[in-house]
């Protein structure tokens, strides 16, 4: 049984690939790395113990999340809009009032739209004013670091958790549709209205709030925490609550610093803000940036530069050069040049072009385009030739014994086979593979190697006598 084997065949020269990488590299060089932004605050990209990946990742188990990185467009994308939750933790600047506003415009649209703040930092004061809420959020102050808070909460769960650096609330007046949840847990029922209270409930008609003076609840390093104060319980029960178990929640990313991977290394340094940086989220970004050809080519092409300069300028060195450029085009050119023993020439038989004249003059000319048409003349005149000579046709697998026994090398003899018989498939349209052929190549590779095939048998398709007829 004769094996077959694919043939490849080269349809790009090297010299394009070379071309198009140097044109793609020039582009990447041209439009600069990627630079992927570290967060160190409470952002839902940030891994790092202030960030808020556990929350996000918590949320998106059971609810539907979207992140605002432009209230100003958010709203287009709420197709439906019935039940909306905004949470919104330590944001990091104080809103604008075209953000105000698209918040506004969000609850206006929306049937029912629950907040949740969480905020030491007074930067949500804006909302809450817009929404004509009774609460303020003074901001952090240093006296109050670490308070005991007893919550007691309207669904029902209840408890102490101790706080981080929170913000007593400012309550503008007690009225019925506000309650404390939030207490200092060394307070009474008669010392609420003083400035005791850490987190409320309020109902703003269709705007339910709930505001806790303190971020650090939701953050990464209190949910992953082991402590007995069930944190993560009272976060996951207040969202179940504020949700009213079906919403959209809209998580807020647009308050959070983003620094440059640079900037962050240099964070790293100073244990103050050491804390701040996530390290897996630096290196990602980090490595992102130094892979990328325009951060490290450039560099290296000027210190190559100068280096060849400096090295020029030594005359042992230039001579060196010089000397080792003549040894390689030597070598170069010899290692191209091949030895071929002598040998006895076979009387060579110039074929009979008969009915191929066309063919034969485009072949002449050589800058001529050829086509499938001129590939199927050819096909037909190495197959007549070798049927008449050998008895088998080329279409026939047996030819490649034929050959062999003519003194053909096997490999080649089965290469020539399979390599004709495809295209010929192909330009007689009994096969439709390869779907593109560049046929001008596939002209001329078959000329080479039909010639070769042939003269090994005696014939000849390329010498002209300037007579058609068939000389022995």
């Amino acid at each position: 049984m004769t094996m077959k084997r694919k043939t490849k065949i080269v349809m790009v020269s090297t010299l394009l690939i070379l071309l198009l990488l140097l044109i793609g590299i020039i582009g990447i060089l041209e439009k600069g790395p990627i630079i992927i932004p570290v967060f160190i605050g409470a952002h839902p990209a940030n891994n790092g113990p202030l960030g808020l990946s556990n929350l996000y990742e918590m949320l998106r188990y059971n609810y539907t999340v979207i992140l605002v990185t432009n209230w100003s467009k958010i709203i287009d994308s709420l197709e439906e809009c019935s039940n909306i939750l905004i949470i919104i933790v330590s944001p990091e600047a104080p809103y604008k009032r075209e953000e105000v506003e698209s918040i506004l415009d969000i609850t206006r649209k929306c049937r029912s739209t629950s907040i949740i703040i969480g905020d030491e930092t007074g930067n949500t004061n804006m909302i809450l004013e817009a929404m004509r809420s009774n609460t303020r959020i003074p901001g952090y102050s240093p006296e109050g670091q670490y308070p005991i808070v007893y919550f007691n909460t309207p669904w029902g769960w209840s408890g102490i958790l101790v706080l981080d650096r929170p913000s007593v609330l400012t309550l503008l007046s007690l009225t019925p549709n506000l309650t404390p949840i939030g207490v200092l847990a060394t307070t009474t029922s008669r010392a609420i209205s003083e400035s005791t209270v850490y987190s409320i409930v309020e109902n703003l008609g269709n705007i339910t709030v709930l505001v806790v003076g303190d971020g650090s609840i939701f953050l990464n390093q209190v949910i992953r925490s082991n402590t007995t104060m069930d944190y993560r319980g009272f976060i996951e029960s207040m969202i179940k609550f504020m949700c009213k178990h079906n919403c959209t929640i809209l998580l807020e990313s647009s308050k959070s610093q983003a620094v440059h991977p640079r900037d962050a290394f240099r964070m790293l340094s100073d244990p103050s803000k050491a804390l701040l940086v996530d390290p897996i989220s630096l290196i990602i970004s980090f490595l992102v940036q130094v892979i990328h050809p325009s951060t490290w080519l450039p560099p290296l092409l000027d210190y190559l530069n100068r280096l060849i300069f400096n090295l020029l300028n030594i005359d042992y060195v230039r001579g060196m050069l010089l000397l080792i450029s003549i040894l390689v085009i030597t070598l170069t050119i010899i290692s191209r040049e091949r030895s071929v023993p002598d040998e006895p020439l076979q009387d060579t038989i110039e074929v009979a072009w008969y009915g191929h004249a066309s063919f034969r003059s485009k072949l002449l000319e050589g800058g001529a385009k050829l086509d499938k048409t001129d590939f199927l003349s050819l096909y037909s005149i190495v197959d007549s030739l070798l049927k008449s000579t050998t008895g088998v046709s080329l279409q026939s697998p047996d030819i490649v014994k034929v050959l062999v026994s003519r003194g053909i090398n096997q490999r080649k003899a089965l290469d020539y086979y399979e390599f004709m018989n495809k295209y010929y498939g192909r330009a007689s349209g009994k096969s439709r593979w390869p779907l593109i052929v560049f046929w001008g190549s596939i002209v001329r590779k078959a000329i080479t190697l039909s010639e070769d095939i042939l003269r090994s048998i005696g014939y000849s398709l390329m010498e002209y006598r300037g007579v058609e007829e068939r000389l022995v």
